[in-house]
């Protein structure tokens, strides 16, 4: 009877203690850890704006199957990445040639020909999954961007005529985009004037730029696209005078003109693209640059020039198109070695 009213107390004492062991030992439930803070400084997504997505579906789920496209503020396909960036969104929808790139809930991409047909919406702020810190749409909202970068690598300016000068015009902003490039070459020795030199030139503008527009109303969006080239070619007169302690170089004549030639137009009413529509060629002016500087001998000259400019300045030579909110520089260089 002992032995078992000592086995009885054995087995009461391990209990005791397995319990006590299971209890310090039981597992924390995941809503009670407090996660490791890791901040992330915020960067600049590249959308233009938040707009509200097709509303009557659940937010979407990582681990779901894709959702489908139709009635969709971006309608034309969607696909999903753990290392979603709003660039990575925006070179999948240019290489697939669309318009626009929503990135929604932190990991997918949307793309299409229209946007803002549901309104704006206040729910971006996922955190990318392949950048954090960077904002990628959020439940049932876009991060929109254009699909392609108007705005990105400029042409860099070429070495300048040996007897000569050129302007490189780049400018840029959003959907829009402009380059030109003006090149003046002497063509003989220059003529004295009363006024001082003047140097016979021959003028050539090549150049291209391109734009995207787009306006909505309720359930209704158009987008336009246009793409446009500049060339041209004339002889001009360019004058340096030494006045009074200043040197100054003009052009002397009436400025050229090359021609402006337009391609079809794109345009999509509510993602219908529209039967394209051909401009006839306008015309592309002549950049008249100048300088103004101290005093120097009117023999062999190098001067450069470098003007930031912005829409706010007006009379920019290549306005076509422009966007608000523009912006670039006019890098010219002269060398006249005569």
């Amino acid at each position: 009877m002992k032995k078992l009213t000592l086995l009885a107390l054995t087995l009461t004492s391990a209990l005791t203690t397995l319990g006590a062991l299971a209890q310090v030992q039981a597992p924390v439930p995941r809503s009670n850890i407090a996660p490791r803070p890791m901040p992330f400084a915020p960067r600049n997504n590249g959308a233009f704006a938040c707009f509200a997505d097709e509303t009557s579906t659940p937010p979407l789920n990582v681990y779901s199957p894709l959702p489908g496209t139709i009635g969709r503020d971006l309608a034309g396909q969607v696909t999903w990445s753990n290392r979603m960036t709003n660039d990575a969104c925006r070179a999948t929808c240019a290489a697939n040639n669309f318009v626009f790139a929503g990135t929604q809930s932190g990991a997918f991409c949307f793309c299409g020909n229209s946007a803002g047909t549901h309104g704006t919406s206040n729910a971006c702020g996922a955190p990318c999954m392949g950048s954090p810190g960077e904002v990628c749409g959020g439940p049932s909202s876009n991060s929109v961007s254009w699909s392609q970068d108007f705005v990105g690598a400029f042409p860099v300016a070429p070495a300048p005529p040996a007897n000569g000068g050129q302007c490189l015009i780049n400018i840029g902003g959003p959907g829009y985009r402009h380059s030109e490039l003006h090149r003046w070459t002497v063509t003989g020795p220059p003529m004295m004037a009363p006024t001082g030199k003047q140097y016979p030139l021959t003028w050539t503008v090549s150049g291209s730029g391109a734009s995207e527009s787009v306006t909505t109303s309720p359930g209704h969006s158009q987008v336009l696209i246009r793409s446009w080239t500049l060339s041209g070619s004339h002889a001009v007169t360019y004058q340096a005078r030494l006045s009074n302690g200043t040197f100054t170089f003009a052009e002397a004549t009436t400025p050229a003109s090359g021609q402006l030639q337009e391609a079809p137009q794109r345009q999509y009413i509510d993602g219908a693209l529209q039967t394209p529509r051909m401009n006839t060629p306008g015309s592309s002016a002549e950049y008249s640059a100048s300088a103004s500087m101290s005093a120097q001998a009117l023999g062999p000259v190098a001067f450069s020039t470098n003007v930031m400019v912005n829409a706010s300045m007006g009379g920019f030579p290549a306005p076509y198109a422009a966007h608000a909110g523009w912006a670039g520089t006019i890098q010219c260089t002269w060398n006249l070695l005569q």
